[in-house]
């Protein structure tokens, strides 16, 4: 009977590493950045996948609604088998693992992997597994990822990938100076700048609620307003309010707030 891996992805590029085995079927589960067309080519006919790009916005919660939905859209499997693909078991592992979950009622754990059967999450449950899964080593960008999503003062570095997890630097138009070292980093991730019909508008600071009001009625619905302050609290309802550890708050808006 054909098995199955269920591979939690938060970067894309991972899958490119990942060999193809007839023996074994891949689930993907993109959890972090959206795979493009070409990194999902990658991906065989026998194989699937399922995209969870806003799971990570729900912190440390999204590793588990990854398991939850690996085994539901797997379930004409009996035995699973997780791991991350950024740390892919090579095929040695991954086969002692199946044969050591081979008709037992427990879950079984390597550095790399943890095996489950269906049986053993009827009887018991879910609770064990995550527990399990969450000690296979997790790599930090992730956490540091889901944690700025959750409000947590981040590095510029981390506060950059998680705009882009909402923001799309093309067509940018920069209204204001951005300083500091987030200006630099939002300056090297810009595509191209579009003054006349802008997806992204970016400002620095003391804008009033009209000139914001206005910026979002400009964008079009797939767009986004970028709004680099230190006084969050002068501004209402962001879609997104990310914090950087120097003290400056990243608010963005969407069309749908105005």
């Amino acid at each position: 009977m054909l098995k199955t891996i269920i591979v939690i992805t938060q970067n894309p590029i991972d899958i490119i590493n990942i060999p193809n085995n007839e023996e074994f079927k891949l689930f993907f589960i993109f959890v972090g950045n959206r795979p493009s067309i070409e990194e999902l080519n990658y991906i065989s006919e026998k194989d699937n996948y399922l995209i969870l790009e806003n799971a990570i916005q729900l912190g440390n919660k999204f590793m588990e609604i990854a398991i939850r939905a690996g085994i539901l859209l797997s379930s004409q499997f009996n035995e699973f088998l997780f791991c991350f693909s950024n740390n892919f078991p090579n095929i040695n592992n991954i086969k002692q693992t199946f044969n050591e979950l081979n008709n037992k009622i427990e879950i079984i754990t390597t550095d790399q992997c943890i095996g489950v059967s269906k049986e053993f999450l009827l009887f018991y449950g879910f609770d064990d597994l995550y527990k399990y899964v969450n000690k296979i080593q997790l790599p930090d960008d992730i956490i540091d990822l889901a944690e700025a999503m959750n409000g947590k003062p981040s590095s510029c570095e981390t506060t950059i990938t998680a705009i882009k997890e909402f923001v799309d630097f093309t067509d940018v138009f920069v209204v204001s100076e951005i300083p500091g070292k987030i200006g630099e980093k939002i300056t090297e991730n810009i595509i191209n700048y579009n003054i006349e019909i802008p997806k992204t508008i970016i400002f620095s600071d003391n804008i009033n609620k009209d000139e914001l009001k206005e910026a979002t009625q400009r964008i079009p619905s797939d767009g986004a307003v970028i709004l680099i302050t230190n006084e969050p609290e002068k501004y209402e309802n962001p879609f997104q309010l990310l914090k950087i550890n120097t003290g400056e708050n990243i608010l963005i808006y969407t069309k749908l707030n105005d």
